[in-house]
């Protein structure tokens, strides 16, 4: 990609999201060291000039929406609100003895927080990893918690957006959503320097982001061997256990056959990991990212640029994310602005 291109991929990506861009963030996200940065200047100046961008107070947006940089001080602040709300529970996360990292992800680590329309509650996305042969028992653990503060409180705050075991930390889904998301993390807890090992087996983000986006060491620690193999078959029962309530509760033979001892991508419930297949609403980002780069730049080829930052998104969409992005997904983004009902993102 041109250094225009990176450009307008990210501050259009943004858009999607109604959110600005900070200048400096683009700076460092597209510019690569030994790269003059008179050429980062000059491009930003060009699409101003071109009426095609926006600039105040340090953010950048499209032209004619200068209204989501006013509106993104209130958000920011509550942000900051989320991560102190927080704090008492991810201490007594990072207190369980199989939990090696927490990182923020999501829309609040974007410094874009949201919540579900018509609500004030906003949930706080979370990147859990796991020692070795444990991830499900924490993850049945999570979600007995869960369920009883649901049922208590009628929402939950934490949402455990991606776990994984720390030898399974390598993205499947490469793509600019994907590669976002681990340029946006923050880390929050790391027992044995595993985000500079999350980052150096993902060094793939580099195709969508400058190699100086994210400030971590080269050398990926090695993980000393541990005694969690003795609570292997526990892990495993737990999995078991696991697939066979989620077909119980849904009635049907859906959790048992996603069961497998190997990474499946098409499943979101795996033996080491669980995500959402194939980056969940990646398909529905990229098709709001493509009608709005043809209004925002129309110089752009947004379907071949489309191409390049989400390879092969549309092919792997599972059947609900198709029938969402066939019925339209306008109302999915709503949510990313300011609730003026209750001052809420």
């Amino acid at each position: 990609m041109t250094l225009r291109e990176k450009l307008t991929a990210h501050i259009n990506y943004r858009d999607v999201f109604n959110a600005p861009t900070r200048k400096d963030l683009l700076k460092r996200w597209s510019v690569d060291a030994g790269v003059n940065e008179g050429a980062f200047e000059q491009c930003i100046d060009d699409l101003k000039a071109e009426k095609l961008i926006t600039e105040k107070n340090g953010y950048l947006a499209i032209f004619a929406k200068e209204e989501i940089i006013d509106l993104q001080t209130e958000k920011s602040q509550q942000a900051l609100q989320i991560l102190r709300k927080a704090r008492r529970g991810l201490q007594w996360i990072s207190k369980l003895p199989f939990v090696r990292f927490i990182g923020i992800s999501g829309s609040v680590a974007a410094d874009n927080p949201t919540a579900v329309q018509q609500s004030d509650h906003v949930d706080l996305d979370l990147y859990i990893v796991t020692s070795r042969h444990t991830l499900w028992l924490f993850t049945l653990l999570e979600r007995l918690i869960t369920n009883v503060i649901r049922l208590v409180k009628g929402d939950h705050f934490f949402c455990m957006n991606y776990s994984t075991e720390i030898d399974f930390v390598e993205v499947y889904n490469q793509s600019f959503y994907t590669a976002t998301e681990l340029v946006n993390l923050i880390p929050v807890y790391d027992h044995g320097g595993i985000y500079n090992r999350i980052i150096n087996e993902n060094l793939w983000y580099r195709n969508y982001y400058a190699s100086e986006s994210i400030l971590s060491t080269r050398n990926i620690e090695t993980i000393r061997s541990s005694f969690t193999w003795v609570v292997s078959p526990v892990n495993f029962l737990c999995y078991v256990f696991f697939c066979l309530l989620r077909s119980a509760k849904r009635l049907d033979m859906e959790g048992l056959r996603g069961f497998s001892l190997s990474f499946d991508p098409t499943q979101r419930y795996n033996l080491k990991r669980v995500s959402t297949p194939h980056g969940g609403y990646e398909p529905l980002i990229r098709m709001r990212f493509e009608k709005l780069l043809k209004v925002n730049f129309p110089g752009v080829d947004a379907v071949s640029l489309s191409e390049v930052l989400f390879p092969d998104s549309d092919g792997k969409s599972d059947p609900k994310m198709k029938v969402l992005r066939d019925e339209g997904c306008e109302e999915l983004f709503v949510k990313y602005s300011l609730n003026e009902k209750t001052g809420t993102v």
